[in-house]
């Protein structure tokens, strides 16, 4: 919604770009992993055609920290154009402390988070940052989904 608004508003001729950087809720999957999906997958086809492009770069198991130190955020910073859109969602695997190379103690997280917003503002662009989700666990063993 917020994309369409501002399409409408400002005019653009160009396709606006979508960008997402998160985990495997947003990732595409390979095609021998469906019917498992991201929801980024489909997010194009949800607009009128030839207004919206999706770049997808979330990655299965990334954290604000590993996609930091894997390059992935200084590849996408550096393809984002003024009037683009970064849809930022992390957190769950942030939280696993037991992986030092993923793991961002909750100060870092927000730093890193603030600092993803500073980056895109700084191109011209729209960051957007996403609820990140809860991560669950189920221990009752009466409980039909631990079956």
């Amino acid at each position: 919604m917020i994309v369409a608004c501002a399409l409408s508003a400002t005019g653009q001729s160009r396709p606006v770009t979508i960008f997402l950087a998160g985990d495997s809720t947003m990732a595409a999957k390979a095609p021998d992993k469906k019917p498992e999906t991201g929801w980024g997958e489909m997010l194009e086809s949800r607009f009128k055609p030839g207004t919206v492009k999706v770049d997808n770069r979330a990655m299965n198991g990334r954290s604000t920290t590993s996609f930091i130190a894997e390059g992935r955020w200084k590849a996408l910073i550096e393809s984002v154009s003024k009037d683009d859109y970064v849809f930022i969602q992390f957190g769950h695997n942030d939280q696993k402390k037991d992986k030092p190379g993923v793991y961002a103690p909750p100060e870092q997280y927000r730093a890193n988070l603030a600092n993803f917003v500073k980056d895109v503002k700084e191109k011209g662009a729209n960051p957007v940052l996403l609820t990140s989700i809860a991560r669950r666990k189920i221990v009752d063993k009466k409980c039909s989904l631990n079956n």
